[in-house]
This record gives structure tokens, C-alpha cells and sequence, in this order.
């Protein structure tokens, strides 16, 4: 009697590991999307007992940010998925420690806009080669924890310029005047406007320090070129800087090169800049949108303004979108117009220009007929709004929408 309980405990215990071994269940193996916390945290109990995700694991929101996703402790115990894993638009999202287990991703890792997330560590016995890598608008410093990736194509496979190359301004392009420039001033410790004024390229994804600072750090051990364990300006940005200039052999070395580097010719020093520098699709100059501004029939009862597509068309209520550039021209006289966070308020966080020089607020000048403001928002820009704002009189303030 004791020798078939036993056995029947062996045999059940045996079996419940064969099952939390198997498939995740799925549709059709189609891929499985986990849009909140509590999908998260009852992960086994609809798609398992299991260990292997057959297809794609998507987590987070595909049309806007999804808070209230704290962890994916839920997930504890999955060691490979067959697909891409994309942790996406998660801003709450503190910790991927639910991942610890895991050993295989078949396809792309892809983690973005989560701002929240500082370590990559659970991911430490990952040891499979990625098809794809991109890691965006995240509170990460350095990549640790992918160090057992076998190998890695940095091309991201939806056209993202990645974390971990030398395209700091993300515009598709390696060049010296920019992405050399924002390393060597980020390697003097430079931050701020001091980082990027005059070196972020008219095509850039990333335009602040905000967005830039970060691409910088993510590099880590990568950004130093000569080995010798610490990333220096006067070495390793300099090294950086002759490279992008197109500098090879010894023109490239000579003076710049630590000696007691593990990288100390010409010929190590290009193969490991190469890695820095995946191929990568150029971003388009997109054409800025003019939006036409003149003053309501009364200027002092709201909108206050009118905007139009044309110089005097029919009105409209704009919609600005992240990553894009607009015009805003003056159609009239009278009430100098301006942008910000309020009356007379800078706005930070985005690229701002005028034509105007009088009323000047934050180094942009109020318009009037004829004059142009131009501003480009960042992906990065967390407001849903920005004002607007006659120059002369406070209770002229209304509202401008953004997209998210």
C-alpha cells in the first residue's frame, strides 16, 4: 500500500513537470499579448502550465501607454519563446524579474517606453543569439545582463535606431560632426544644452539632452574603444570622433590609444567601432507641417487665435504628433503670438525657433504677420498639451493637443 502511494506522488510530480514544460496554449500557436497587470499575474492559469511561449510574447499597449504594470513576476518560469519579445509603452513597469528563468528568444527584444525600468539583470541566462535589439525610452544606464547574448544584429526589425551603436542622434547616420561630437562632450561630462547645442543632426529622432544623455550611457563598456576599462575623452572619444572623420591605420592610433589597452592597433580598434556601427535605414528630412495663425473675429474672447492649413482658410483645431516639425506662420497683426507651458512660459523638452525678435520668451520671439515659429516634439515629450499665448495680455491662454 505505502509502495503505490509513493508511486502514484512520483508519478504526479514527474507529470506536472512534463506539463510546466510544455507549450504555452495559444490560438493557433499566434502570438500572446498581456495588457495589464492582472492578465500578467494569471499568465499560468490561461495559457499553461508551461515553459515555452510558441510565438511572439507582447506585453503592454500597442495603441497608448498601459499603467498600472508593475512586474511580470507572473510569467516566473518561462525559459524560451519562439518569437519577439516586446515590452512596450509601460511606464509604471519597474522590474522584469519574472523573466529570470529565461534562456531563448528566437526573434527581436524589444523594450520601449519604460521609463521606469533601470535593470536588465533578470535577463542574465539569456544566452541565445538576437535577430534584433531595441531599447528606447527606458531609465536603463547600460545593457548589463545581456552580456550572454552569443551574438547580436543591432538593426532593429521596425526600422529603430538601437540602443548600443554610435548613432547618438538616431537620424540613421554615423557622422563625426554629431555623433562623434555628442560622445566626446559626453564623455567631458558635459549635460544639458551644453551636450547638444550645434550637434544633433535636422533629421533627429533624438533631440534633447533628455533622450541623448541616456543613448551615451547605455554603451557602457562598449564606449571603451581601447580596453583599457574606463571610457575616456581624451582616448576613446577621440578614437571615435578620427573614426567618424574617416581617420583609419595609424593616422587613427597614434597619440590617442591607452597602453596598457587590450586594444591597441589600428586593426582592433576598427573592428571594434564596425560593431558599434550597425547598418541602420536612414531617417528622411520629413517636411514640416504649416499650420497658419490669425487672431478670432474678437481677440479677447477665446480661442483667441484661429489656425488654418491655408493663410485665411477654413478654422481648424490642430493635433500635433510626436517625432514631427511644424510651422506656425502668422496670417495678421496685432497680439504677437507665442508658445510654451503658459503665459510668457518657456516650453522645455522640445526644439523651438522664431523669426521674430521682439517679444522674446526663452530665446523664441512672439510672431506677428509674416514671422514663423518653428518646433519639433520628441518622441520623448511626455506632455499631452503645450499653450499658446498672446505676448501682451495674460488672460489670452488656450490649449494645443498632442497626440498620444
Amino acid at each position: 500500500m505505502k509502495l503505490r502511494i509513493k508511486l502514484a506522488i512520483l508519478f504526479a510530480v514527474l507529470t506536472a513537470n512534463a506539463s510546466f514544460a510544455q507549450d504555452c496554449s495559444t490560438d493557433n500557436n499566434s502570438r500572446i499579448i498581456l495588457e495589464s497587470q492582472s492578465e500578467i499575474d494569471d499568465f499560468q492559469s490561461l495559457y499553461g502550465p508551461c515553459s515555452n511561449v510558441p510565438d511572439t510574447l507582447f506585453i503592454g499597449g500597442f495603441n497608448g501607454q498601459v499603467p498600472g504594470i508593475f512586474d511580470i513576476d507572473g510569467l516566473t518560469g518561462i525559459t524560451s519563446i519562439q518569437g519577439e519579445l516586446s515590452i512596450i509603452r509601460v511606464p509604471d513597469l519597474s522590474s522584469i524579474g519574472g523573466l529570470s528563468a529565461l534562456t531563448y528568444i528566437g526573434e527581436n527584444l524589444s523594450i520601449e517606453s519604460a521609463p521606469s525600468l533601470t535593470s536588465l539583470q533578470p535577463l542574465a541566462n539569456l544566452s541565445s543569439p538576437l535577430t534584433g535589439l531595441s531599447i528606447q525610452g527606458t531609465g536603463l544606464t547600460n545593457l548589463d545582463g545581456l552580456e550572454g547574448v552569443s551574438s547580436l544584429d543591432y538593426r532593429s526589425a521596425n526600422g529603430t535606431i538601437p540602443a548600443g551603436s554610435l548613432d547618438m542622434d538616431g537620424n540613421g547616420q554615423y557622422d563625426a560632426l554629431t555623433d562623434g561630437l555628442l560622445m566626446l562632450r559626453g564623455m567631458f561630462g558635459l549635460t544639458g544644452n551644453s551636450l547638444t547645442n550645434g550637434a544633433v543632426a535636422t533629421n533627429a529622432l533624438y533631440t534633447t539632452a533628455t533622450e541623448i544623455e541616456p543613448r551615451i550611457s547605455v554603451l557602457g563598456e562598449l564606449a571603451d574603444i581601447d580596453g583599457n576599462g574606463q571610457a575616456d575623452a581624451l582616448t576613446d572619444g577621440l578614437l571615435v570622433l578620427r573614426y567618424l572623420f574617416g581617420l583609419r591605420d595609424s593616422v587613427l592610433v597614434n597619440g590617442v590609444v591607452s597602453p596598457n589597452g587590450n586594444r591597441v592597433t589600428s586593426a582592433e580598434i576598427q573592428d571594434h567601432m564596425q560593431g558599434l556601427m550597425p547598418d541602420v535605414e536612414p531617417q528622411p528630412n520629413p517636411e514640416p507641417e504649416k499650420i497658419y495663425v490669425r487672431l478670432n473675429s474678437n481677440p479677447f474672447a477665446a480661442p483667441y487665435y484661429i489656425f488654418s492649413s491655408t493663410a485665411n482658410g477654413s478654422s481648424i483645431a490642430p493635433i500635433l504628433e510626436k517625432g514631427k516639425t511644424y510651422i506656425f506662420e502668422r496670417a495678421d497683426s496685432g497680439h504677437p503670438f507665442n508658445l510654451g507651458t503658459g503665459w510668457r512660459s518657456g516650453l522645455s523638452g522640445v526644439t523651438m525657433s522664431s523669426t521674430a525678435s521682439s517679444g522674446v520668451v526663452s530665446n523664441v520671439g512672439s510672431i506677428q504677420a509674416g514671422e514663423a515659429i518653428t518646433i519639433t516634439i520628441p518622441q520623448s515629450f511626455g506632455a499631452n498639451s503645450i499653450k499658446y499665448y498672446c505676448y501682451l495680455h495674460s488672460g489670452m491662454v488656450s490649449s494645443i493637443s498632442i497626440a498620444q
